[in-house]
């Protein structure tokens, strides 16, 4: 049976048993290109390394809603968001709380912050949580770097300070959030453009 883990850092917590992420974290693309969820699910809080984690809970449902879409031919994701409801609630601890959600979406120039486990320049996951600091772009500057999308309301882009930093694969599903009120504005899905040394630090 397949199991997708996941770090509390790549997902953002609503509840301490309900907890937003990325819908195609929870989807394993066969060989013949087809997408299926994973049966379970487990997830991980309460550390910022790869072995000094608090606790590990499995979920017990995941939320996909029917509206998302991924477009295989040109990779695009759309509504790409999912709730997981857990086995039991997580535990509240100085290490393990909730995310603080904004009332209006983020606008141009706004500074955010990507955090998640992801690859390094050796091609392997991070063995502790990364960041990087990004500026919210205008919808224009998102269209012209081919950023596919139809809404808005449901898609905005951010883009790194130094060219050589950014999100990258197994960042999926972690929060952006704003760096000065620590409000969590979104969950990352993709990144557009090269991104064979935009690395996160």
């Amino acid at each position: 049976m397949k199991v997708a883990f996941l770090f509390v850092e790549e997902l953002v917590m609503l509840t301490y048993r309900i907890v937003l992420t990325a819908a195609h974290c929870l989807v394993a693309r066969s060989v013949n290109g087809t997408h299926k969820r994973f049966p379970k699910v487990g997830v991980f809080a309460g550390g910022t390394y790869i072995n000094s984690f608090n606790e590990y809970i499995l979920a017990s449902n995941s939320l996909i809603p029917r509206i998302y879409k991924r477009n295989l031919t040109e990779n695009v994701l759309m509504n790409d968001y999912a709730l997981l409801v857990l086995e039991k609630a997580f535990t509240k601890s100085s290490v393990i709380g909730l995310a603080k959600l904004p009332e209006l979406i983020p606008g141009k120039d706004d500074v955010v912050t990507a955090v998640g486990w992801g690859e390094r320049e050796n091609g392997k996951p991070s063995e502790y949580q990364r960041y990087v600091h990004m500026k919210i772009v205008d919808d224009q500057d998102c269209k012209d770097r081919k950023a596919k999308y139809k809404s808005k309301w449901s898609v905005f882009c951010a883009k790194s300070f130094d060219p050589k930093q950014g999100v990258c694969r197994g960042d999926s599903g972690g929060p952006l959030y704003h760096k000065d009120t620590n409000v969590v504005v979104g969950v990352i899905s993709q990144a557009i453009g090269n991104q064979e040394y935009k690395k996160n630090h």
